[in-house]
């Protein structure tokens, strides 16, 4: 069980890369380490002072400092068994994509990263806005990965200033349910 749970991390993670657009790779942040002036990066809590917005998440669900690398995601956190997982992702806007189609992009893009998942369904999709005010998209899609594995992904995604902030949670049966990670996801807070 524990290599089928690291299998559908590794999956969250490809298809919330499939989104990305060409950006240079990039190291995940230390736990408890400042990358950097406009970037605060500590157990719990991450800030992008420079594209104005900022994330917690529960310390102890997201307990692990996954050694994933990979270009666009600042931050990837998983429990203990593996799984759930996040990743918050900062990514190019896709071309011609509106914020409101990004769902079926997300669709689109798990099915080429992984052509052994299967039985994608898009279960909803709506705009929500953000406590500030700031336009969101919400995505919840539950799908199989190699066919067997099911697995419930949640994004919330936003543009802002020609760059897609995205938080994506990722479950399975017998863990937190993906709908409880999703309210913690919505709680990213963008700057106006």
């Amino acid at each position: 069980m524990k290599e089928l749970t690291r299998y559908a991390f590794v999956a969250l993670i490809i298809a919330s890369l499939s989104l990305s657009a060409g950006c240079a790779q990039q190291g995940l942040m230390a736990k408890a380490e400042p990358a950097g002036p406009e970037i605060i990066s500590i157990e719990g809590y991450y800030e992008d002072k420079t594209l104005g917005f900022s994330f917690e998440y529960p310390a102890r669900l997201f307990s692990e400092e996954t050694e994933l690398k990979a270009a666009d995601v600042v931050l990837a956190r998983e429990g203990v068994q593996r799984i759930p997982t996040f990743a918050l992702i900062v990514s190019d806007i896709q071309s011609g994509v509106a914020l409101k189609n990004v769902s079926a992009l997300i669709e689109e893009n798990n099915k080429k990263a992984l052509p052994e998942s299967t039985d994608h369904k898009i279960e909803e999709t709506e705009m929500i806005s953000l406590e500030s005010g700031v336009a969101a998209n919400y995505t919840l899609m539950r799908w199989r990965f190699q066919g067997t594995i099911p697995i419930a992904s949640a994004y919330v995604s936003v543009y802002k200033n020609g760059k897609m902030i995205q938080v994506a949670v990722s479950s399975m049966p017998g863990q937190p349910p993906v709908e409880q990670l999703a309210k913690w996801a919505k709680s990213l807070k963008v700057a106006l």
